[in-house]
């Protein structure tokens, strides 16, 4: 069995804004936190290894995997 999880948010302020710069400065550590869980398959990231640049939606929407 696996499980797929994708998040979307709303952004209150762009990512370089001091607003969500607790947000930003711990993408890294989560995400190496959920890689390094046993079991973990994959997860959405671009050539930042993150998904914060991938626009699907409009541009006030964040996705991240």
């Amino acid at each position: 069995m696996h499980l797929a999880q994708l998040n979307l948010a709303r952004m209150l302020a762009p990512l370089d804004s001091p607003v969500v710069a607790d947000f930003v400065v711990n993408l890294d550590r989560i995400n190496a936190l959920a890689e390094a869980h046993e079991g973990f398959v994959w997860r959405l990231k671009d050539e930042n290894d993150n998904a914060t640049s991938l626009r699907p939606f409009p541009d006030d929407m964040l996705i991240e995997g």
